[in-house]
């Protein structure tokens, strides 16, 4: 089931592609985010999200692993993940989402999956609830 979260995902980047470009007048702030976010959390869910995993997971580990004291790639994800959550949220502060939280909004479904602890487990649930949220919309848009 994994490829198949690849199409909702899909819509859902080309629908925040097409609102955060329209006008600001009769659209919330919030709608532009929150799609972004919800493409990614099905992004996170597909076969792209765990080829993520494994591929920055070991990029991590690997440098994790020359840091003095072996600090796993595991933890490094979990600093990452607390670093761009926190940005995140002060970039949107503002009511405006800039490149940092863009960047954020697609990263921290994807550095839940390999980041440890409490907060990666919340997220991680997090992710997997907009997932099915997406999943659910897409079928029911297309009819399915």
């Amino acid at each position: 089931m994994g490829w198949l979260m690849l199409f909702p995902a899909g819509l859902f980047f080309f629908t925040w592609n097409k609102v955060r470009k329209m006008s600001k007048k009769w659209l919330p702030w919030f709608i532009a985010p929150l799609l972004l976010l919800l493409a990614a959390c099905c992004l996170a869910a597909s076969v792209l999200g765990d080829l993520f995993a494994w591929a920055i997971g070991g990029a991590l580990s690997w440098i994790g692993g020359m840091l003095p004291g072996g600090i796993t790639g595991a933890l490094i994800a979990t600093f990452v993940l607390v670093i761009l959550f926190v940005g995140t949220i002060l970039d949107l502060v503002d009511k405006t989402p800039n490149k940092f939280a863009v960047t954020g909004l697609i990263l921290i479904p994807l550095f839940a999956l390999i980041a440890v602890g409490p907060f990666a487990s919340g997220m991680r649930g997090l992710t997997n609830q907009v997932s099915e949220v997406g999943t659910a919309s897409f079928s029911s848009i297309t009819g399915g």
